[in-house]
């Protein structure tokens, strides 16, 4: 929780690199006593064992960061969303694997992107490998690391909506990766009580 929270202020207020530090510096061994980033290693799924354990740090974390860390509830989804996709990205270049996701998605069938892998293109293509992500060290500033992890991440999720969308996901969540027009910022809404 730690993590995440330092991580989605930092990607909020646009702090390069604390964002780049919290992905990269803190270390950890993995079962194998190799030397991984914590955040490859200390994901919301691995902490809290369970699958939906990133919906349910987003759901905790949104009411204390809306209004006082980050302006309103659309810039906290932002950027959970975005830090929560680096870290993937960091997590998918160590470990070969993601955990399951809390993230919007856009795109058409079997072609699937988080709204996050989108921006990411957008800041990398801005300004290439001069963005402060790069030059303070994500995924040793290598650029093409990035892309490989980015398709890698994404072409896991695209087949995680595939299978929820095909009612055949027996391991992963619903919800866990949402359709664009989802929000996650909307309150639940519930059925009018039936009158009949």
């Amino acid at each position: 929780m730690l993590l995440h929270s330092a991580g989605i202020g930092a990607v909020g207020n646009d702090r390069w690199p604390l964002t780049t530090a919290l992905l990269t510096d803190p270390r950890a061994q993995d079962i194998r006593r190799e030397d991984r980033p914590a955040a490859a290693l200390l994901g919301p799924e691995t902490v809290m064992g369970r699958r939906d354990s990133a919906q349910r740090l987003h759901q905790f974390l949104k009411p204390i960061f809306t209004g006082h860390v980050l302006a309103n509830a659309t810039a906290f989804t932002e950027a959970w969303e975005r830090f929560e996709y680096l870290r993937l990205l960091v997590q998918q270049d160590a470990e070969g694997h993601i955990e399951t996701p809390y993230l919007r998605v856009t795109g058409i069938r079997g072609d699937y992107r988080p709204l996050a892998s989108n921006w990411l293109d957008r800041e990398l293509g801005t300004r290439g490998g001069q963005h402060p992500l790069l030059l303070f060290g994500l995924l040793g500033g290598d650029h093409s690391r990035v892309t490989t992890a980015q398709a890698a991440v994404n072409a896991y999720i695209t087949q995680w909506v595939e299978q929820d969308r095909l009612g055949h996901s027996p391991h992963r969540p619903l919800g866990a990766v949402l359709p664009q027009r989802t929000a996650l910022t909307e309150p639940e809404r519930r059925r009018p009580p039936s009158t009949g």
